[in-house]
């Protein structure tokens, strides 16, 4: 009982002192759940970084998954801060579902029931009478549930003969609920806030083995600036609050037998996409910068550098990671991805793990029409 309480009390010391006390409850709603932006910068380059087709990261921009087809699920895990061996660590996960159809996106809390989870140990409460009760977990937990279109694929199937965007160019629209859950304070309270996402694209280079495409991706955490009211004292709470505003480039060497339905299912054989961006804290006031790079050989293996800096260095450093995915024309998909990024100063840098497959049933039905498309 003593390390989980000696790692509450720093837990909330810490927070307080990086986000300004009133919304480390609501701290992890600020967390990044994909590794694959953790390995290219984290939170500042992950409102842009949509090209791949896992559900985490509409977790930063709600706008990304109208940008893919059929079903998704990805989860991640990673200690968040290793204290010594007597204390313990902070865990977190997370989990999200996903589901794209026709240029509509929609996510949900499915499996296991949660989107985000990081539990601080447990507590034993006590009456009025400092009469100890029931012992109960730590825990604060966040359900994510969201809408979203992308304005090019839901005009060309359900409002055909009207163009609304110029050609080469597509735009994304996103908005993400989340519920929090706690028991921080030794009770179970409640919060909800919004996020919003928009992703805009544009075709620099359309050849037919070779194209390069422009981004910029701009989300805000907590759009409405929800609150909740203080616990103890008169007053309220602003909800964990952030603006991302993040532009990348990507370039593809195309695969000339994919078309031809010839080769196992390899779309591009290379690629390289270079992202940056920036993120603002509302509560610290405080700017934060990422950046990253990532070569994808065969659609397959990925190779990812960046680096992470927060304007008062409290955390900077170089990121990287990998990730694999086995795959057959998008059509379905298994994935791992794998990041290292660096923590506040004086601790262990973390590691992030994440899973996750895709299958596009529809896809299976038609697979020459994938190919025309692609």
């Amino acid at each position: 009982m003593k390390k989980q309480v000696t790692l509450i009390i720093f837990i909330i010391l810490l927070c307080g002192y990086l986000y300004a006390g009133s919304q480390y409850v609501y701290l992890t709603n600020g967390f990044e759940p994909s590794a694959i932006n953790l390995a290219l910068g984290g939170n500042p380059i992950a409102a842009v970084n949509f090209w791949h087709n896992d559900p985490l990261t509409s977790y930063s921009n709600p706008a990304f998954t109208s940008l893919h087809k059929g079903i998704s699920y990805s989860s991640s895990n990673y200690n968040f801060m290793k204290l010594s061996s007597d204390i313990g660590t902070l865990d977190y996960k997370a989990s999200i579902t996903a589901f794209g159809y026709k240029g509509i996106g929609l996510v949900a809390s499915i499996i296991p029931g949660y989107t985000t989870e990081s539990n601080y140990g447990e507590t034993v409460t006590t009456n009025p009478q400092n009469i100890p009760g029931p012992t109960i977990e730590l825990i604060d937990r966040a359900n994510v549930y969201g809408l979203s279109i992308d304005l090019k694929e839901f005009s060309n199937n359900f409002i055909q003969n009207v163009t609304i965007l110029p050609k080469g160019t597509d735009l994304a629209l996103g908005l993400n609920y989340i519920r929090n859950s706690n028991t921080l304070t030794g009770q179970t309270r409640y919060a909800h806030s919004f996020d919003f996402g928009v992703l805009g694209t544009m075709s620099l280079v359309n050849r037919k083995l070779f194209q390069i495409e422009g981004a910029l991706g701009v989300s805000m955490f907590n759009v409405f600036n929800n609150s909740q009211d203080k616990l103890l004292s008169d007053g309220e709470e602003t909800i964990y609050r952030r603006l991302n505003i993040a532009s990348g480039i990507s370039s593809s060497t195309r695969n000339p037998s994919y078309r031809k339905e010839q080769s196992f299912g390899v779309q591009n054989l290379s690629s390289l996409r270079i992202l940056g961006g920036r993120c603002l804290e509302y509560a610290s006031d405080e700017l934060s910068y990422g950046f990253g790079a990532e070569l994808g050989l065969c659609d397959v293996l990925f190779l990812r550098v960046g680096k992470h800096k927060n304007e008062e260095g409290l955390i900077e450093g170089k990121t990287y990671g990998a990730g694999l995915r086995v795959h057959y024309r998008n059509l379905i998909g298994i994935r791992y991805d794998y990041a290292h990024f660096p923590v506040v100063s004086g601790f262990e840098d973390k590691t992030s793990h994440s899973f996750g497959f895709d299958v596009d049933l529809l896809g299976f039905l038609n697979p020459g029409k994938l190919c025309n498309e692609n």
